[in-house]
């Protein structure tokens, strides 16, 4: 609209018109705007176009902005997934309300989440696997206990020997106890499945004893070297000249003739 100015007589002197309502576009003006007009936020008033709108022609307004329309948000919730279904197919099956197309879902029964799982077998009656008996210690066979004692003496055979060597008055009480103590040992394996199934399987208690008695003859060094040192390494010395050779000899002391008191 056209603004005024009081003259030096009093009068009213027309400017030029200020266009500033958003929803009244000032009129086709081919000199002012070639190129149509534009809203101009910051003035709050309507400026010629630098460049012409697209989809119109020079000298044509653009149509007045209008705010749009907030949908509800039920309707945006609803529709919401309607966008990305191409995309993921699986997205808003069940939080949506059934369309006339049928689901993707095959054999669903158009399930919704009013509709829950059902149970699991074993909360079901007279559903799941039958609850197992307790392991009775009676029910393991005499064959069974005798392979646990054949077990049970082959283990302590594979260090018995050194045992002996290295305390022939303990480990000798031992040796001489050994069937009453295997006697006294296997009712107490029998008492458990885990432990009866270890000792007699084939990849149980026999892998243990392979593997102790492949690293006896490490333990005996070891045990010999440092700890009772009877075992000691020194340089050899050429008995001609009385020079090392730098080669190593192992001298071994005799403690055959020792007892435990």
């Amino acid at each position: 609209m056209a603004e005024f100015i009081a003259d030096g007589d009093g009068g009213a002197v027309a400017t030029a018109p200020v266009w500033d309502d958003p929803d009244r576009p000032p009129p086709d003006d081919p000199v002012l705007a070639p190129k149509g007009w534009a809203w101009n936020r910051s003035a709050r008033q309507w400026r010629p176009r630098q460049r012409a709108a697209h989809g119109t022609t020079n000298g044509s307004a653009p149509p007045p902005p209008q705010q749009q329309q907030r949908r509800p948000r039920q309707q945006q919730q609803r529709q919401a997934p309607d966008r990305d279904r191409s995309t993921f197919p699986w997205f808003g099956k069940r939080d949506t309300p059934a369309d006339p197309d049928p689901q993707d879902d095959e054999g669903s029964g158009g399930s919704t989440w009013d509709d829950p799982d059902p149970d699991p077998a074993w909360q079901q009656p007279g559903g799941g696997d039958p609850a197992r008996p307790p392991w009775d210690p009676e029910s393991v066979g005499q064959d069974v206990k005798d392979d646990i004692a054949g077990m049970l003496a082959l283990f302590y055979s594979v260090p018995a020997d050194f045992l002996i060597t290295v305390d022939p008055f303990c480990f000798g009480q031992l040796s001489e106890n050994l069937d009453a103590t295997i006697d006294a040992t296997v009712p107490i394996i029998c008492r458990s499945k885990r432990a009866v199934e270890f000792v007699t399987s084939a990849s149980g208690l026999i892998l243990w004893i392979k593997l102790l008695a492949t690293l006896k003859p490490f333990f005996v060094a070891v045990w010999q070297h440092h700890v009772i040192h009877s075992v000691e390494i020194t340089k050899e010395t050429d008995a001609d000249t009385g020079k090392k050779t730098g080669r190593f000899a192992v001298m071994q002391q005799d403690f055959s003739q020792y007892t435990a008191a």
